[in-house]
C-alpha cells in the first residue's frame, strides 16, 4: 500500500506532486490526452513501478497489458458499471513510454505472479516493473490514452507529449487553465472566498472531457459502437450523477 501525508501533498490545475512514506518523489503532470510522470526515488538497484490494468474504482471487465522492448509498455482496460449502472461500458487504451531501459518485469493475473512474465491479461491484470536506480534515480514515463486503439493511444503521445520536459508540460497545463479560469473575474470579498469561487469554478470544468483523438485518427472506435470518431475533439456530456460534484452548489 502507497502510503503518504497531505503535508507532503501539492496540487495545482494541471499538476500534482507528493512525496512518499517510501522516500519517492512524485510530480505528475498532462496534456489532453497524455501525461507526464517523474518518480525519483532513493539509490537502489531495485526501484519499482506497478501498472495496475486492473485498478479502476469501478473494477475492470477485462485487461491486457504488455512490455514492448525496452522501454515500452502498452495495453488496454475495458470498465464500466457508472454510477453502479452494468450498461455503457467503455474501452481504454494506453501507450506508456520510459526514458530509461525496463531491467525486471513481472505479470500478475490476479492469481499469479510470475517473475519475467511480459504480459498479463483479465480483470486484475498488472505488471510490476524494475529499474536500476543507483546512478541516475529519476525515472520519467509518457502516457498517452485513446478510446480508439494502442495506435492511436501511440499518436496522440508523439502528436502532444514530444518532450522529457515536465515542468515545460506543467507550465503549458497552466497556462490552459489560467486561460479557463480567466475568463471570469472577481472583485471584492476575502482571499477565502475568491478561493472557494475558483475551486468551484475549476471542479465545474473538469465537466464535460475530451474522448475523440487526434485529427489525423481516422480508425473505427470500438467504445462508441464502432462509428467513426470525427476530424474535430468529441466531446463527453456530463454525467448526470457527477453533476453535484462538479458544479458549484447554489444556496
Amino acid at each position: 500500500m502507497v502510503r503518504f501525508t497531505h503535508s507532503h501533498e501539492d496540487a495545482s490545475p494541471g499538476y500534482y506532486h507528493v512525496r512518499l512514506r517510501s522516500g519517492i518523489d512524485v510530480r505528475l503532470t498532462a496534456t489532453p490526452r497524455t501525461g507526464l510522470a517523474r518518480f525519483a526515488y532513493p539509490k537502489t538497484a531495485a526501484a519499482t513501478l506497478l501498472i495496475d490494468g486492473g485498478g479502476s474504482v469501478n473494477g475492470a471487465r477485462a485487461a491486457a497489458l504488455q512490455v514492448v522492448g525496452l522501454t515500452e509498455v502498452h495495453g488496454w482496460v475495458t470498465s464500466g458499471n457508472f454510477c453502479d449502472h452494468n450498461r455503457f461500458p467503455y474501452t481504454v487504451y494506453v501507450d506508456a513510454v520510459f526514458n530509461r531501459p525496463i531491467r525486471r518485469v513481472a505479470a500478475w493475473d490476479g492469481r499469479f505472479l510470475r517473475a519475467g512474465g511480459r504480459a498479463t491479461t483479465g480483470p486484475h491484470a498488472a505488471l510490476v516493473l524494475g529499474f536500476d536506480a543507483r546512478r541516475d534515480p529519476v525515472v520519467l514515463a509518457k502516457v498517452g490514452l485513446s478510446y480508439v486503439s494502442v495506435a492511436g493511444a501511440r499518436r496522440n503521445l508523439r502528436a502532444e507529449n514530444t518532450t522529457w520536459d515536465i515542468e515545460g508540460v506543467r507550465r503549458a497545463a497552466t497556462r490552459s487553465w489560467n486561460d479557463a479560469l480567466g475568463r471570469i473575474r472577481v472583485g471584492g470579498g476575502t482571499v477565502t472566498q475568491t478561493e472557494v469561487f475558483y475551486t468551484a469554478l475549476y471542479h465545474a470544468l473538469l465537466a464535460p472531457t475530451v474522448f475523440g483523438g487526434m485529427r489525423q485518427d481516422s480508425e473505427r472506435n470500438h467504445a462508441v459502437g464502432r462509428v467513426s470518431l470525427p476530424a474535430a475533439d468529441l466531446i463527453l456530456p456530463y454525467a448526470a450523477c457527477s453533476t453535484a460534484h462538479t458544479s458549484p452548489h447554489r444556496s
